[in-house]
């Protein structure tokens, strides 16, 4: 066989010889690249769709971590107006919704509801409201982990005007801003029609979220 073909070369002249030598390289070369680039394509594809999903992961956790970023940022620029709590609640006109209480083995806290006060827990409703919602508030005071009595008053204000946001109070939200005045007291004799405001709410239902979180944790009585 190989002389056969060493024969027909030979007879044949030799550009001729040349040529058909060059065509089969050639096709072989052809063949070779097409097989290269046939299997590093589908590595290219493999590569690549790896690539997307990878980067697709990177997207999804990079948003995510700009979404916690920007709600950490809105919380930093909160924190003073969410732990600022003023000693006595004033509406106007020195109307207050606490009475300061002397110390005593059943007092466990200097600050109660004063007649004002209770006046806007019947009004709205505001024990049925607590005591429905009554665990979800000690955890979100919780989630503050407060050390003392004093951090937990400051700490309950804080939670429920964040809770605020929450659907939950939705209900009480309508039942404010549709309200009349109300008649409250500046003394014993002396009432004023005063309009009443979310923050007036929310710091009737922190005493009670305070005296319910110090019950429950009675360590820091």
């Amino acid at each position: 066989m190989s002389e056969a073909i060493s024969n027909f070369y030979n007879s044949q002249p030799q550009p001729v010889t040349n040529i058909i030598i060059g065509l089969v390289v050639l096709v072989f070369l052809i063949w070779l690249i097409a097989k290269l680039c046939s299997g590093n394509g589908t590595a290219s594809d493999s590569g690549n769709t790896i690539s997307k999903k990878t980067s697709e992961n990177i997207d999804r956790i990079s948003n995510s971590l700009n979404e916690v970023k920007e709600q950490l940022r809105l919380y930093q620029q909160l924190m003073p107006q969410l732990l600022t709590v003023r000693n006595q609640h004033t509406i106007a006109d020195d109307i207050t919704l606490t009475t300061k209480v002397a110390p005593s083995p059943e007092a466990t806290a200097p600050k109660r509801l004063n007649r004002n006060g209770k006046i806007i827990t019947d009004k709205f409703g505001l024990d049925d409201f607590f005591h429905s919602n009554k665990n979800w508030l000690i955890g979100e005071v919780e989630k503050f982990n407060p050390k003392s009595a004093l951090d937990v008053e400051m700490c309950s204000m804080a939670a429920l005007r964040i809770a605020s946001d929450d659907d939950r109070f939705i209900d009480l939200k309508y039942a404010i801003y549709f309200s009349p005045t109300l008649d409250l007291y500046a003394s014993e004799l002396i009432s004023k029609k005063v309009e009443i405001s979310l923050e007036d709410v929310l710091y009737v239902l922190s005493i009670l979220l305070r005296d319910a979180y110090i019950d429950k944790h009675r360590v820091l009585k």
